[in-house]
C-alpha cells in the first residue's frame, strides 16, 4: 500500500486524464461511453513488457512505479462510470476477454475484431520476417511467426 501522499498523486494523476473527468459531461449530454481494457495477469508481466519497450527505444519506469499503477489501474477501470465496458487479458498470444459488460453489438463484436487484428499482426511478422513479443508461460519471449501459426490462429470471418 503507498502511504497516503503517494496514493493521492496517483489519484490526482488518474483523475488528471482529461477524457477521464469528461465522462460524465459525455454520458449527460447523450453520448455513449465505450471501454475495452486490455490487461495483464501480473505486474511482473507489466515489468517485462517495459524491459522489452527499453531495448527498442522507449522509456524505462521504475518497477516501483509499474507495480503500483498496475493496481491502480485495475482498481480504476472498475470505478469509472461508462455504459459498456469490457476487460482482456492480453498476456498471452491471443487477447481473452475476462470481463464483459456489453449491451450493444459493437461492443459484443469486439473480441472478434481483437482476434482477427492479433492474427493480422502475426501475417504482417511472417510477411516482414519480423519476430513478434508475447508473454508464453508467464515469461516474455520474442518468437518468429510459422506458417503454421497462422494456420492455427486464422480466424474465419464466416462464423
Amino acid at each position: 500500500m503507498p502511504p497516503p501522499a503517494e496514493a493521492s498523486r496517483s489519484r490526482r494523476r488518474w483523475q488528471d486524464i482529461t477524457y477521464l473527468r469528461r465522462i460524465d459531461e459525455w454520458r449527460a449530454a447523450g453520448y455513449v461511453v465505450e471501454m475495452i481494457f486490455l490487461a495483464l495477469r501480473s505486474p511482473e508481466e507489466a515489468i517485462a513488457r517495459v524491459a522489452i519497450r527499453v531495448l527498442q527505444g522507449g522509456h524505462h519506469l521504475a518497477e516501483d512505479v509499474i507495480r503500483r499503477r498496475f493496481e491502480a489501474g485495475l482498481r480504476n477501470v472498475r470505478s469509472l462510470r461508462v455504459d459498456c465496458r469490457q476487460m482482456f487479458d492480453n498476456s498471452g498470444p491471443l487477447p481473452l476477454l475476462l470481463e464483459e459488460d456489453a449491451t450493444n453489438d459493437d461492443m459484443r463484436a469486439a473480441p472478434r475484431a481483437m482476434l482477427r487484428a492479433a492474427h493480422r499482426a502475426r501475417e504482417i511478422a511472417f510477411r516482414t520476417g519480423t519476430p513478434i513479443v508475447i508473454m508464453r508461460d508467464g515469461i516474455v519471449v520474442r518468437e518468429m511467426v510459422t506458417e503454421k501459426d497462422l494456420e492455427d490462429y486464422k480466424i474465419d470471418d464466416e462464423q
